[in-house]
């Protein structure tokens, strides 16, 4: 147990130390439901039970208990101890006033754990970026792809950042909002052979991470897919920075009289 820095793993291939994985059991098996990402309120942790994840990972809820466990101690092949959520949060949407288009909801979820997971080699928090900062047009980010074999396994996906005013034209319906979304593109071919969906693949919570002062920033949730078909696909995430402070006033309790709890 140790007192970790945030996004301190070396690379853009290295992120397992963030990841955590949201599982299930219930009568007809075994399952994933999505990849979450650890985070902390100060570089001084030694420990964290808050993850960001998707909205639609949690959302509805199952009769079923969902367990969440980090992933570098995640084996099927192993009985699985995981920690349980004990509340969970969902930032509300803002109506579109402009185009008179009601928002779709947003693609986040804030979960607290009943336990803390405790830092070391393998497991670490990721950064957080600044209220409401988004990388910058053209940054170069990683967009990663999870996929349910034997064990998980990840892949990162280069992106260029594109314009605002880019994503409003070429999205359409639902209508991209800048205020609490980011739009990237695939920098290479991998799309050209990887766009259909793929029964392996662990959409739910999957990252956008930025490089910056060489430590990992989360500055986006996977939101949806919008296919060209003359070039390649635009992805929309979810800005966390727009949440950032939100999250940071339910790690240190000021808002706990807010809590909702999962029933």
């Amino acid at each position: 147990i140790v007192a970790v820095e945030c996004g301190r793993s070396h690379g853009p291939l290295n992120v397992g130390p963030y990841i955590t994985v949201f599982y299930t059991s219930t009568p007809d098996g075994f399952f994933v439901d999505c990849v979450g990402m650890i985070a902390s309120s100060n570089s001084s942790d030694t420990k964290s039970n808050f993850v960001l994840t998707s909205r639609y990972c949690l959302e509805p809820e199952e009769d079923s208990i969902t367990t969440v466990l980090p992933l570098s101690y995640f084996k099927y092949q192993q009985y699985l101890d995981g920690t349980e959520i004990e509340n969970v949060w969902f930032p509300d949407s803002v109506s579109d006033i402009t185009s008179s288009f009601n928002l779709p909801p947003i693609n986040l979820a804030i979960v607290k754990l009943n336990q803390d997971h405790y830092f070391n080699s393998k497991v670490s928090p990721i950064c957080l970026p600044n209220q409401n900062e988004k990388p910058h047009v053209n940054s170069i980010c990683y967009y990663y792809q999870f996929h349910n074999g034997t064990d998980i396994s990840y892949n990162p996906i280069k992106m260029t950042v594109l314009p605002d005013i880019f994503c409003q034209s070429v999205i359409g319906l639902p209508p991209f909002d800048p205020r609490t979304q980011i739009c990237c593109q695939e920098s290479q071919s991998y799309w050209n052979t990887q766009v259909e969906y793929k029964p392996s693949l662990i959409i739910e919570g999957s990252p956008l991470i930025c490089i910056k002062n060489n430590q990992h920033y989360l500055y986006g949730i996977y939101s949806w897919l919008k296919i060209q078909k003359s070039d390649y696909p635009v992805v929309i995430f979810t800005a966390v920075s727009s949440f950032t402070n939100m999250t940071y006033e339910l790690m240190n309790d000021s808002a706990a009289n807010n809590e909702i709890p999962v029933s």
